[in-house]
């Protein structure tokens, strides 16, 4: 009778549904901070370091809500900006098709991580605090937070935040390597229908405030979910900032959590903040 009580208890959910999607929704909020402020800014481009407590934060919540391994992102990233639109990049609109970086970004990102181009920047970044922990690494630190949020919340609350969360996280990454769309009609055409409607949805939403040798745009809709990467035509124009609103009317919201932090003492940004008439 004990152990049948026990078992009832585990599986009796801890709260409404309602509340599992938003824990969902605040996940996804939460991993896009730690993946711009920390993967892009500071890992990848060393445009702002932070305390070494506030690493510690960061890399346990990147492996417990993505599964991703940091270094790993850093160097996939890396080799994006080496050859941006060209052979090599990892996830390329021009190159692969507009619709198979949209709807296959994680198979994209497993591909490019296993090059010998990536493994070499890999190499040459310094490691993360729990890159040597087994059951936090190789994508088991995912196993441990849908656990988590099943054993707070209720097995099948815990489920819905995980399919809330992931294909949030999942499909607003992809869309920001999408954006890189302001290549010539003519091409979008050849690469068929899903690829020539993502263009027309991303040219008519985007723009551009640089010239640069690749087509990357500015998609402020994005830059809303994704705190600032939808600013990405910024952040292409001027890789090394901290920020990638470079207009007043630009909003970037992980730039004010660095703010927030560097006003703490807890973040020291390297270099200068842009901004454009």
């Amino acid at each position: 009778m004990r152990l049948r009580t026990l078992a009832r208890r585990a599986l009796r959910n801890r709260t409404h549904p309602t509340v599992a999607v938003g824990v969902g929704l605040a996940a996804t909020q939460v991993a896009n901070i730690a993946t711009t402020t920390w993967l892009h800014r500071s890992l990848a481009h060393n445009a702002v370091t932070f305390d070494p407590r506030v690493v510690k934060v960061y890399d346990l919540i990147i492996r417990c809500s993505t599964g991703m391994e940091p270094n790993e992102w850093a160097a996939v990233h890396q080799q994006h900006h080496a050859h941006s639109d060209e052979a090599g990049d990892p996830h390329s609109p021009l190159m692969d098709g507009l619709a198979t970086v949209q709807f296959n970004n994680v198979g994209e990102y497993k591909q490019a991580a296993k090059t010998e181009a990536v493994q070499r920047r890999r190499d040459l970044l310094p490691a993360t605090p729990y890159e040597h922990v087994k059951w936090l690494s190789g994508g088991r630190g995912l196993i441990f937070g849908i656990g988590a949020a099943a054993v707070l919340l209720g097995p099948v609350n815990g489920l819905i935040v995980s399919l809330v969360h992931w294909p949030a996280y999942i499909g607003l990454s992809a869309s920001v390597n999408s954006s890189h769309a302001f290549y010539r009609h003519e091409t979008a055409i050849t690469q068929g229908k899903a690829s020539h409607l993502l263009w027309h949805f991303y040219n008519r939403f985007g723009y551009r405030n640089y010239e640069t040798g690749e087509y990357s745009s500015n998609q402020r809709w994005l830059a809303w979910l994704t705190m600032g990467e939808g600013l990405h035509n910024n952040h292409h124009g001027k890789p090394s900032s901290p920020n990638f609103n470079h207009k007043p009317e630009e909003l970037d919201f992980g730039w004010m959590v660095i703010r927030w932090l560097e006003r703490r003492g807890l973040a020291t940004v390297r270099n200068p903040p842009i901004t454009l008439p």
